[in-house]
């Protein structure tokens, strides 16, 4: 039988939105494993503001929905099983991850490319 192990450094937190008339009234964060001043720490480390933040999430979930046809809202060809929807969603994060050009990554080029009048 599978056992899940955390790494030694492993730090998860959580935001947690209450919505009344589809707007957010409270924001609740949570630390479900690790201190809440070692991620803040991370976080700033990484260039970022140290506030966990769920825009990331919500980012990532636009993304898969909107290259996951299986997710796609209004879609012609909806789920009819999960196992379908784990075959397409595994297919979508091999490419994300492995073959699909991220702009975060720095390729440094012999020749600049001008970009919008920048080089």
């Amino acid at each position: 039988m599978p056992v899940w192990v955390l790494l030694r450094d492993f730090i998860d937190g959580h935001v947690i939105k209450r919505q009344k008339r589809r707007r957010t009234v409270e924001v609740d964060r949570r630390m479900q494993v690790g201190e809440a001043k070692e991620y803040r720490e991370r976080l700033k480390a990484a260039g970022l503001s140290g506030r966990i933040k769920p825009s990331f999430i919500e980012r990532l979930n636009l993304t898969i929905r909107q290259n996951v046809s299986k997710l796609t809202r209004r879609t012609w060809g909806p789920t009819y099983y999960a196992s379908e929807l784990m075959e397409q969603l595994d297919w979508w994060r091999s490419y994300y991850h492995f073959g699909r050009y991220h702009e975060s990554l720095e390729v440094k080029l012999e020749q600049a490319v001008e970009q919008k009048g920048r080089r």
